[in-house]
């Protein structure tokens, strides 16, 4: 490893953020990434850039920058996001860890209403924040909106991955407790670490629009779609199995993000009980508001709605039954969203 300060001391500040940035083959947007962290309100900071056997021009990129703050480590050899995101988190000295992609865009006052959040709220070990979704050309094209409050965020962690890895500031402290990312989950590297985290940690999202989340062809979720859906399926099983405290089996969890449907009437029956009793689990909690409980239920009310479609021509009887269930989980919602009630991209959000 040959690692590279901008600086001429021999060791970095202790800085308040670490933020990481793992960079392969990057140089098309890595500039304009850069160039937002560095415009930060925030200042106080480091910046470890890793490049991972980079072949293009990424590496001069990060070269030509020479503010202090910059660290720039290069793998020997490419070794993957997970071990680069590692590598990083290893060699930070910041309290925080603040994660940032290399063809995205923080908006300037993003560092500095998530540690303002974070200080103010000393319980809360991990903060995201709501995304613009752009295009190549960084036009916006459409929102990334998840629960903010633990509870929810929690809830809907069940079903896909409710916070923006690249939005997230972590306390450091979380990676000592629930460990780091793993490559068994790769792809859903993230989703997989806070599934870890969330039975010991309070999560929190900002309902403000801080990143531009950028989406293009060489996006993971376009180049390893079926590797990223087949884990993001086992990272809810392990939620679902986890909160319920039994084994969930796979193909209930297959059910719920509709990958076929073909599935015999008992695993649709069992997966609609797996259901119930998760949302029955959540309801019951006195420290729930009326609001949350709300969500909790339209939510179900959703997925169950989804669920029933599936069967509809092989077993019409099952899916009327289904779509029933779907009605009394919240009746008012049902009526009012009947010719909307389809499976939306929230429910499949992997990061």
């Amino acid at each position: 490893m040959n690692e590279l300060y901008n600086n001429d001391s021999s060791k970095p500040n202790t800085p308040a953020i670490s933020v990481i940035m793992p960079v392969y083959n990057g140089e098309s947007f890595l500039g304009e990434s850069i160039e937002s962290i560095l415009n930060q309100t925030y200042t106080d900071f480091e910046l470890i850039l890793i490049d991972d056997g980079s072949r293009d021009k990424s590496l001069q990129i990060m070269k030509n920058y020479s503010d202090p703050r910059i660290i720039i480590i290069q793998n020997e050899k490419n070794i993957g996001l997970v071990g680069s995101l590692n590598k990083g988190i290893k060699d930070a000295h910041g309290e925080y860890i603040a994660r940032m992609d290399q063809d995205d865009v923080s908006h300037p006052q993003r560092f500095e209403k998530q540690i303002e959040y974070l200080e103010r709220n000393p319980d809360v070990g991990l903060c995201g924040t709501w995304a613009n979704i752009t295009n190549k050309e960084g036009e916006i094209i459409d929102f990334f909106k998840p629960s903010s409050t633990s509870d929810l965020i929690k809830w809907d962690l069940h079903f896909f991955c409710a916070i923006a890895h690249p939005s997230v500031i972590v306390r450091k402290s979380f990676f000592e407790r629930n460990g780091q990312y793993l490559n068994s989950d790769i792809h859903c590297e993230d989703y997989a670490l806070w599934v870890r985290g969330f039975n010991n940690t309070k999560m929190s999202n900002i309902p403000l629009l801080l990143i531009n989340l950028r989406k293009h062809d060489l996006n993971i979720s376009k180049t390893y779609s079926e590797i990223q859906m087949n884990h993001a399926i086992k990272v809810s099983q392990t939620a679902l199995s986890s909160t319920l405290k039994y084994e969930i089996p796979l193909n209930n969890v297959r059910i719920i993000y509709r990958q076929s449907n073909i599935f015999s009437t008992e695993e649709y029956i069992t997966t609609t009980k797996n259901l119930r009793q998760l949302k029955h689990s959540y309801l019951e909690n006195p420290n729930l508001s009326h609001e949350d409980k709300k969500y909790i239920k339209k939510s179900m009310s959703m997925i169950l709605y989804n669920i029933g479609t599936l069967p509809v021509r092989r077993n019409p009887i099952l899916s009327l039954y289904i779509i029933a269930l779907s009605f009394t989980s919240e009746p008012i919602f049902f009526i009012k969203n009947l010719g909307n009630l389809v499976l939306t991209r929230r429910f499949l959000k992997t990061g």
